[in-house]
């Protein structure tokens, strides 16, 4: 599947098993964007705001410290 097609999985998904979405994809993202509860759906559009796609902010590195 192209890279550009997953947030559209995943924004589906997360309306039939949002704590899957949240566990898999959503807490590492609000964890890169320094954002705290957002779900998915409205973290692509607050990546997008910053000029930012899905696959930058998962591009972004993991911090030790974080935890989920």
């Amino acid at each position: 599947m192209a890279p550009e097609f997953l947030p559209v999985v995943f924004g589906m998904l997360s309306a039939v098993m949002p704590d899957t979405i949240q566990n898999m994809a959503s807490a590492g993202m609000n964890h890169r964007l320094g954002t705290e509860g957002l779900d998915f759906k409205t973290l692509a559009g607050y990546a997008a705001d910053r000029g930012m796609s899905v696959a930058d902010v998962w591009s972004m590195p993991e911090q030790d410290g974080w935890i989920y």
